[in-house]
Order: structure tokens, then sequence, then C-alpha cells
């Protein structure tokens, strides 16, 4: 995954069983730093349609996948 700050929003994040309509997947240094609604337009997200799927790892860290597709 990119190193740095990045806010990605999509129709629909998938985390741990939970599904959250318009959401918003904060990372920093390629690590999820935040999980949470989207509420309004914010500056510096990139918007993904579809879906964004964390999946958690032993390590506790999360692989994301957009459309089913690694985010990278």
């Amino acid at each position: 995954m990119t190193r740095g700050k990045r806010k990605l929003a999509a129709h629909r994040i998938v985390i741990e069983g939970v599904t959250l309509n318009m959401g918003v997947v904060e990372i920093d240094g390629g690590r999820v730093t935040n999980v949470r609604t989207l509420v309004g337009e914010e500056p510096g997200t990139e918007w993904l349609p579809g879906e964004i799927r964390l999946i958690k790892e032993p390590d506790g860290t999360y692989n994301l996948f957009h459309n089913g597709i690694p985010i990278t």
C-alpha cells in the first residue's frame, strides 16, 4: 500500500461483517487509522465508486480491496 496519508471514500465500506453506507477509510503510513461514515464532501478525499472491503490479518493490520481488487 502507498505510504503517506490518504482518505478513501466509497458507497460501501465492509469491515468485520459490518457495512457502512457512504463511508471513509483513513490510512497513514500504509495502516488503517480510522473507518467512519462520510459526512459531506471532504477536501483531499479520493472517491472510489462501489465497495471497499477491509480484511483483517493475524497481526491486526488490514488489507484493503476496491471491488475485489487490492488497493495499493
